[in-house]
C-alpha cells in the first residue's frame, strides 16, 4: 500500500514540503550570506523548486552521499546556499566521508573585498 512508499515516490508529499522549505528560507533567511541544509535531494524537480524560489539570490553547492557499496552515489546529500551578492566568496565545496553512507560538507569561503 501507499503507507510503505518512500516520500520521494509521492510527489504530493515532497513537492509541498520542498516549496515550504524554500519559501521559509526566502522569507526568514533571504538576506543571510549562507544557509546550510542537512537534507538535499538531487532529483531535478526538487532542485527546480529551490532554483525557482531562491535561484536569483543564492548559488547552490551540494554534495552527494555515497551508497552502501561506497561507489554508487545516493540521490541525496547536503547543500549549502550562498548569497550571490553577499559577503562570502566560495572557494570550494568538498565532502568528507564520516562513516558508511555519511558525509560532512566543507565549504571553504573567504570574505569578499
Amino acid at each position: 500500500g501507499r503507507s510503505d512508499e518512500r516520500e520521494s515516490a509521492r510527489r504530493d508529499l515532497w513537492l509541498p514540503r520542498a516549496q515550504n522549505v524554500a519559501s521559509y528560507i526566502s522569507d526568514k533567511f533571504g538576506k543571510s550570506d549562507a544557509v546550510l541544509l542537512q537534507e538535499w535531494w538531487f532529483d531535478e524537480q526538487f532542485t527546480e523548486v529551490f532554483d525557482g524560489i531562491l535561484g536569483d539570490e543564492f548559488e547552490l553547492f551540494a554534495e552527494r552521499r555515497p551508497g552502501a557499496d561506497g561507489k554508487e552515489m545516493r540521490p541525496d546529500g547536503m547543500c549549502c546556499l550562498v548569497r550571490k551578492d553577499g559577503g562570502l566568496e566560495v572557494l570550494e565545496s568538498e565532502k568528507v566521508l564520516t562513516g558508511p553512507q555519511r558525509i560532512a560538507q566543507i565549504i571553504h569561503c573567504r570574505e569578499r573585498c
